[in-house]
């Protein structure tokens, strides 16, 4: 317990601590995607869900056809005719993170919330020769869907989103161009987005929810750098390829196993 007496209680340990790191993925089953011959893969532990039917896509799903998109969540629309755009969950992920504190001691830090969606560009309200793979194409529909989520803030008065294109940083990642918006309540949750073109017409979202610091505690910089380490373990441990055959969908366990081949919206409280 000594240990803990390097931090000063009367401070945020985030405000005090070099950096952060997601628990092992090693530890978590393994998702494999297969997306109209896109291969994504990646590790966490799912999200225990609230309500059943979540909109998850299958492990192999054509994304090209719109009946792959649920129109309805429960009585809530999703999207219709008029959508510009369409959105879709993969997957939510839950895992707490830690610091260390010494050679053999670590320190919990909370959880973070990452959820995995991709976006379907439609024609409507859009060019005909649109292309997400231009930088300025994207960075139009992602300031797009930061506007339509303020909407649904409207009565916070202290939420923010980037409002410009200055404002959305530019990261290469394992070769891919990615794009980080972040957005959230100053004073609550901020949300720590990554945003990359798998084609010309959709849109992979990396959406990571955290707080690690009191509700009344706006971060320093340092703080917000530091709270990025759990997105790039993420990052480093998600794979996105077109060479087919690559990988075998569906979940695979610590051990290889495969687990399960399709979504399973119905089922959720799977123990891995």
């Amino acid at each position: 317990m000594g240990a803990y007496k390097k931090l000063d209680p009367q401070e945020p340990a985030i405000e005090q601590i070099d950096s952060l790191y997601w628990l092992p993925f090693y530890a978590a089953p393994r998702h494999n995607y297969n997306l109209s011959g896109i291969y994504l893969s990646f590790s966490g532990e799912p999200s225990p869900y609230p309500y059943s039917n979540p909109n998850f896509i299958g492990y192999q799903t054509d994304i090209y056809s719109e009946e792959s998109y649920p129109r309805m969540y429960g009585c809530m629309k999703l999207w219709d005719e008029s959508s510009p755009y369409i959105q879709v969950e993969i997957q939510h992920l839950n895992t707490g993170c830690s610091f260390d504190i010494d050679d053999e001691t670590a320190g919990d830090m909370g959880l973070c919330h990452l959820d995995i969606r991709l976006v379907k560009l439609r024609e409507v309200e859009w060019e005909d020769n649109y292309d997400l793979v231009s930088p300025f194409q994207i960075k139009k529909l992602i300031l797009r869907r930061y506007r339509d989520i303020k909407k649904d803030f409207s009565t916070i008065g202290d939420y923010f989103i980037p409002i410009s294109e200055e404002a959305l940083e530019e990261k290469e990642i394992k070769g891919r161009t990615w794009y980080l918006g972040v957005s959230g309540v100053r004073s609550g949750d901020w949300n720590f987005a990554l945003y990359t073109a798998l084609t010309p017409e959709h849109m992979l979202i990396v959406d990571c929810k955290l707080r690690f610091w009191p509700s009344d505690h706006e971060p320093s910089e340092k703080a917000l750098k530091t709270s990025l380490g759990p997105l790039w373990d993420f990052l480093d441990n998600l794979e996105i390829d077109e060479e087919p055959g690559h990988i075998e969908v569906g979940v695979r366990d610590a051990r290889g196993s495969l687990v399960k081949e399709e979504t399973d919206t119905g089922d959720m409280d799977i123990e891995w």
